[in-house]
C-alpha cells in the first residue's frame, strides 16, 4: 500500500497552512475575543493564545472543543492542498493533495479525504502510531461517526464499553455518546474515519 509521512506544514510563510492561523481567522471573523472563545469552548485563554501563535499544538480534544465553539467542521483546520484542477475540485481529492493535521506528541495524524473541508460529511484517514490515540478522557458532540480499520489494531471506547477492532472490522455510532480511541499495539494503525454532522431541517 502506498504510504507517506503526513505532517502539518511548518510555518514557512504560508501562515494559512497552520491550525493557529485558522483558529485566529475564524475567531476574528466572528468578532470574538480570546476571552469569548475561551468561555464558549472551555479552553483556557492562555492555551488559545499559544495555539494561535503556533507555540502549542492542540490535542484532538482541545481542537474538537474549539471547532464546536466556532461551529465549523474539523476539515477547515487541515492544510490546504497543492494546486488542484478546478474541474474536479468539487468532487475529487487526489492522494497527493490530502490535507493533513499532525496532532503531535505521537498521538495521531489526520488526513482529509473529502474534497470539501466544509461539508457536514467528512472522510478522514487516521494514522495512529503505537501508543497513540485521542487520550483517556472521552468526548462527545452531536452527529454520527463510522469507519473501517484498514491496518493494525484499534481500541474503541463508547459509553463505557470497550471494543477491540482489527483489520477489516467496521463501526458506526452516535457521536453524542462519550467516546475515545487508542492504538495500544506496537504497530501503526490506519482507520478510515467518517464524521457526519447533523444539518438543520429545511424551512417550510
Amino acid at each position: 500500500m502506498q504510504q507517506r509521512t503526513a505532517k502539518l506544514p511548518a510555518d514557512d510563510g504560508n501562515e494559512a497552512a497552520t491550525i493557529g492561523h485558522q483558529v485566529r481567522r475564524l475567531r476574528t471573523n466572528r468578532g470574538l475575543t480570546l476571552q469569548a472563545l475561551s468561555a464558549a469552548s472551555g479552553v483556557a485563554v492562555g492555551l488559545l493564545s499559544q495555539i494561535e501563535r503556533g507555540i502549542s499544538s492542540p490535542s484532538l480534544r482541545t481542537l474538537t472543543k474549539i471547532r464546536a465553539a466556532l461551529d465549523v467542521p474539523i476539515g477547515v483546520f487541515f492544510a490546504p492542498p497543492a494546486q488542484v484542477a478546478r474541474a474536479e475540485a468539487k468532487f475529487i481529492r487526489r492522494f497527493e493533495n490530502r490535507g493533513t493535521v499532525d496532532l503531535g506528541d505521537m498521538r495521531l495524524v489526520k488526513e482529509l479525504l473529502s474534497p470539501s473541508p466544509a461539508s457536514a460529511l467528512q472522510m478522514m484517514m487516521l494514522v495512529i502510531p503505537p501508543g497513540g490515540g485521542a487520550g483517556a478522557e472521552t468526548y462527545s458532540y452531536e452527529g454520527e461517526k463510522a469507519g473501517v480499520v484498514l491496518e493494525g489494531f484499534f481500541k474503541l471506547h463508547i459509553a463505557g464499553e470497550v471494543y477491540d477492532l482489527r483489520k477489516n472490522d467496521s463501526f458506526q455510532f452516535d457521536s453524542s455518546l462519550p467516546h475515545t480511541f487508542e492504538n495500544p499495539r506496537s504497530t501503526e494503525a490506519r482507520v478510515l474515519w467518517i464524521v457526519c454532522k447533523p444539518t438543520a431541517p429545511p424551512t417550510l
